[in-house]
């Protein structure tokens, strides 16, 4: 951590409540996910989801879905394709690298992080007051 390099993001900022609000790397190192936006205005896609496929050092924009606060790679996938993004407005879950997402049956607005369980089959999610378990398996 002596040195740093900035990269620039796609990700929507410039005012208080706007930017990066998680970010994760796949078990390969080189998948990459952004989340965030615009806290004031939480369906704004545009700006909210980014992704990088070489380590971090160019990030391109997604189609994105709205404010994320939190974003996870299933670890039992190392091809960097399956991951969760939570946040306020909702979960939802990409198969394809964050290209595309569906919205989770446990979307709702309570929860503001999560966390997989080290196989994958349990996402821990936490919020307004509260804790639960997803079980990834029950969707597929």
């Amino acid at each position: 951590g002596r040195t740093w390099q900035v990269v620039e993001t796609p990700m929507n900022q410039g005012s208080e409540m706007t930017g990066s609000f998680g970010m994760a790397m796949a078990a390969d190192g080189r998948h990459g996910l952004l989340v965030g936006g615009d806290w004031s205005e939480k369906e704004r896609a545009e700006g909210s989801m980014a992704r990088t496929v070489d380590g971090g050092r160019m990030w391109a924009a997604l189609p994105g879905l709205g404010y994320r606060s939190c974003v996870q790679f299933d670890p039992s996938d190392e091809t960097g394709q399956r991951a969760v993004a939570i946040g306020t407005p909702g979960m939802s879950v990409t198969t394809d690298g964050g290209q595309t997402w569906v919205a989770s049956p446990v979307s709702d607005t309570l929860f503001y992080t999560g966390r997989y369980g080290a196989g994958g089959e349990v996402v821990w999610l936490a919020g307004r007051g509260v804790i639960a378990q997803w079980f990834t398996g029950l969707e597929e």
